[in-house]
């Protein structure tokens, strides 16, 4: 999220690089917990990072892993279906 917020305040792609790796990471390391909320998270937030990167076929399949695991969090179940639904509709989906 901070490198995200960076590269909204500055514009540089480098920021956009940081936040794809570090999410990627926190992905392998979420797998190897073996735990379905950090997972779910891990992979929403990648998601988020792909999306930002303008790999939006990257990000749906990341978006909708998150919404399959389907943790116990009412609220960021909401806001990970909400940008599913989003970016569905932006790929033509109607």
């Amino acid at each position: 999220l901070v490198y995200r917020h960076l590269f909204e305040a500055t514009k540089s792609q480098n920021y956009l690089v940081l936040a794809k790796h570090s999410a990627m990471a926190s992905v392998e390391l979420a797998r190897k917990n073996d735990d379905t909320t950090l997972l779910s998270i891990a992979v929403y937030n990648l998601g988020k990072t792909q999306e930002s990167n303008d790999d939006a076929n990257d990000a749906l399949v990341s978006y909708r892993e998150a919404v399959f695991l389907n943790v116990d969090r009412p609220a960021m179940m909401a806001e990970m279906k909400t940008r599913l639904a989003v970016l569905e509709h932006k790929n033509g989906d109607t």
